[in-house]
């Protein structure tokens, strides 16, 4: 009975070996986010950025493609490497649209300011695998924002709008851009892996309900109302006057009419990304003299400015 069951089991080997012939490379190796050089002067800056960063900028979602024969009915395969911006490992949630560009002169500004402006701000340690370059990005995000945006942090790519307006944009607002992508980056790092070291920040955001509750703005999910007088309510302030740069765009009941203005804020990622922007333009006493008025804004800007000047020295 042994002998049966070696000689069989032989028999398989035998037959598996024979078939090795028949196989060919499955492209899983491939490294989809390596540039090669090129004569087309896009690509070539490209490929220069690469060799210098080791970072892949991207005009196009599909960076890629390979032929795999034939699938299980006979056709042609070919698999396309596509960078999905909303891309989540338990689900997917279209939180950025976007519309890509065909103008090489666009996209070539938008490679300049990443080199020269965008990518020197970030620690090396920072640095995402690829960015994808687009002419127009949006972004509807719960508790953050709604509307055209200069970037989005997504799990597998960093997409980066505007690309169409580099070109004609004044130094002030290209310097702002750069500093929008980088904080972008940032600022999803400090929020998930520095939050302990944020505590201090994330503190200003706390509040007293009109019954004289504590509550922190960040969770706070109802609208700040003027004609709201619940006790469970926080008292009707602008938002500056508690502390944010920016309130919850995503909201659809914002209203600025006196006498029934109402909004919502930020969670603690936007808190954080927008105070970061101003931080990383450094104007100090520009910061300074525009919000003058409102001492928790000055506060939280010096918290951050003097945490980010630590992790950033140590990230290098």
């Amino acid at each position: 009975m042994k002998k049966a069951i070696y000689a069989a089991v032989a028999a398989l080997l035998v037959a598996g070996c024979g078939k090795d012939k028949d196989l060919s490379p499955s492209g899983l190796d491939r490294n989809w986010f390596a540039v090669e050089d090129s004569s087309d002067p896009v690509d070539h800056l490209r490929y220069e950025i690469y060799s210098q960063t080791g970072i892949a900028l991207f005009r196009n979602d599909t960076i890629g493609s390979i032929d795999r024969g034939l699938d299980a009915l006979g056709n042609p395969y070919v698999y396309y490497e596509v960078l999905d911006v909303n891309y989540a490992i338990t689900s997917r949630t279209e939180v950025a649209t976007y519309e890509l560009s065909e103008d090489d002169d666009a996209v070539i500004a938008g490679l300049e300011l990443m080199r020269d402006r965008v990518i020197p701000i970030l620690p090396e340690k920072l640095y995402p695998r690829c960015f994808l370059l687009v002419g127009r990005l949006d972004i509807d995000q719960k508790k953050n924002r709604k509307g055209e945006a200069s970037a989005y942090r997504g799990m597998m790519t960093t997409a980066v709008g505007r690309l169409n307006s580099i070109k004609t944009m004044p130094e002030a607002e290209k310097k702002r851009l750069a500093a929008e992508i980088a904080a972008e980056v940032i600022s999803v790092y400090l929020v998930n892996e520095r939050a302990t070291e944020l505590e201090d920040f994330y503190a200003k955001a706390d509040a007293s309900t009109q019954g004289g509750d504590k509550i922190s703005l960040y969770d706070y999910v109802y609208d700040i109302k003027e004609t709201n007088s619940s006790a469970t309510s926080p008292v009707f302030k602008d938002w500056k006057e508690y502390g944010f740069l920016v309130y919850d765009t995503s909201d659809t009941s914002f209203n600025d009419t006196a006498g029934s203005r109402s909004y919502k804020t930020v969670g603690q990622r936007r808190d954080v990304e927008t105070f970061l922007v101003e931080v990383l333009l450094g104007d100090d006493d520009g910061f300074g003299t525009t919000y003058a008025d409102y001492p928790l804004i000055l506060e939280k800007y010096a918290l951050l400015k003097a945490l980010w000047a630590e992790i950033g020295e140590e990230l290098q």
